[in-house]
């Protein structure tokens, strides 16, 4: 009974002790996005001001306002927002099909997956000047197509690869009984696989 009691009492302290750590590790490591937030909503005098001020003695909302109505923010918002939205659905379109037929057919040998996600495996400068000469040639330089072709170049293998996992867990039983009923693999996909 009592050695319990002491295994109790020393369990308690570890976990005390742990907890202590894991609180002032996740407080260091958020500190710098509070400190951004808290600066953006500050005056300028106690953004500069000596004594570090913690908390903003006074609030105003001058830059966030200023950030969208002087240097353009609501454009590159919604510039963003566009992009995101179109590479997102273009990922999720294309990977469907690339992924339906990497999990259910042998195409392109064994090792076709890990080709395509080692696409990931390059540091992305490692295509800023091939992606800058074709640009110029196809005049894609600043413009919204140039950003989504950039985009899917990385994005498109990794949701392939995670469509394809995915598609892997679901049996093929379902599939042969669609095939029974008539269903082609377009009706198979968008029928039954993604729903």
């Amino acid at each position: 009974m009592e050695l319990a009691s002491k295994k109790r009492k020393r369990m308690g302290k570890t976990t005390f002790i742990c907890s202590s750590l894991l609180v002032l590790a996740a407080l260091f490591y958020l500190s710098p996005f509070y400190w951004m937030i808290s600066t953006a909503f500050k005056v300028q005098e106690d953004i500069i001001s000596s004594p570090v001020h913690l908390v903003p003695p006074r609030l105003t909302l001058f830059h966030m306002l200023n950030v969208f109505t002087e240097y353009g923010g609501l454009k590159s918002l919604l510039d963003s927002l566009i992009i995101a939205s179109i590479v997102t659905a273009i990922c999720i379109i294309v990977g469907s099909f690339a992924a339906y037929s990497l999990a259910r057919f042998r195409t392109g040998g064994k090792n076709l997956a890990f080709w395509i996600l080692s696409n990931r495996m390059l540091p992305p400068m490692a295509f800023v000047l091939p992606f800058f000469i074709l640009f110029k040639n196809w005049g894609l330089i600043d413009t919204h197509r140039g950003l989504i072709l950039a985009y899917l170049t990385f994005d498109l293998p990794f949701a392939t690869w995670i469509l394809r996992s995915f598609f892997y867990k679901i049996p093929v039983e379902l599939d042969e009984s669609a095939m029974i009923d008539g269903a082609s693999y377009i009706t198979i996909l968008f029928r039954i696989i993604i729903p």
